[in-house]
């Protein structure tokens, strides 16, 4: 009936209008997050190039830099104009998602960037034949630190995964995922080292290692025929070299 019609073409075009209202909304709030949305991610990038490449205290800064542009970019999706699209199918998935990802994201490289303040891989070199044993000591807290970071992003970017994500969102999303899975395993491995590295070398008590020197040129149960030998001593982060020889002496 034509009362009916007319009800539902009145009820269609409220709707029209009150989604476009919404889709212009968060339009905005696009427009305006989408370039600190886009520094934040290139400076994510260039801070775990740093951090993979173990300048830890540039990494730091870069990874700051990124949480400040991630935290606008939230703020802008979180503008009063871009509510209504929470109501809105597909527009809600989106608006909500890049959000808690800008949110999480920026807490967490703030938390990542503390913990890299205080990991400085300059002390671990060795100087006159010394490494200082305590100063590998005091890394284990602020690698805690960042591998709790570095996790706790991994997750809430699985979190957020969602099949309604258009593909530049997701592949970006992706992306930073895989990149933070490989941070995750460098940093295990650094927490690995720092619990046992002291006590390689020798902090509470003077350690002797064998080091075989093997020629692949000469596989012996697939390691290698030993040719020469030596003993490395390690004491107080110092090592040196208290014997060697020949295999045959060992025999």
């Amino acid at each position: 009936p034509s009362e009916v019609r007319s009800r539902v073409v009145r009820y269609a075009n409220v709707l029209g209008m009150a989604v476009g209202v919404a889709l212009l909304g968060v339009l905005v709030a696009g427009t305006f997050a989408g370039s600190p949305g886009a520094d934040g991610y290139d400076r994510l990038t260039e801070g775990l190039d740093l951090l993979r490449s173990g300048d830890s205290l540039a990494a730091a800064d870069k990874l700051r830099e990124a949480s400040d542009l991630f935290d606008e970019a939230g703020d802008q999706l979180s503008q009063p104009w871009a509510l209504p699209a929470l109501a809105v199918p597909v527009l809600a998935q989106h608006q909500a998602n890049l959000s808690a990802v800008f949110e999480q994201t920026s807490a967490a490289l703030d938390d990542a960037a503390t913990a890299l303040d205080y990991i400085n891989v300059d002390q671990l070199r060795v100087v006159d034949g010394v490494v200082d044993v305590e100063a590998i000591a005091l890394l284990a807290g602020p690698i805690d630190d960042l591998q709790r970071s570095v996790d706790g992003l991994t997750a809430s970017l699985e979190a957020e995964r969602s099949p309604w994500l258009m593909w530049p969102f997701q592949h970006r999303f992706d992306s930073a995922r895989a990149q933070f899975a490989e941070i995750s395993r460098q940093s295990d491995t650094a927490r690995t080292a720092v619990e046992v590295g002291p006590a390689m070398l020798g902090l509470d008590e003077p350690r002797r290692w064998l080091v075989a020197f093997t020629s692949p040129a000469e596989v012996r149960g697939q390691s290698g025929l030993m040719g020469n030998w030596a003993e490395l001593t390690t004491e107080a982060g110092r090592l040196f070299l208290s014997a060697q020889g020949r295999t045959n002496d060992l025999s």
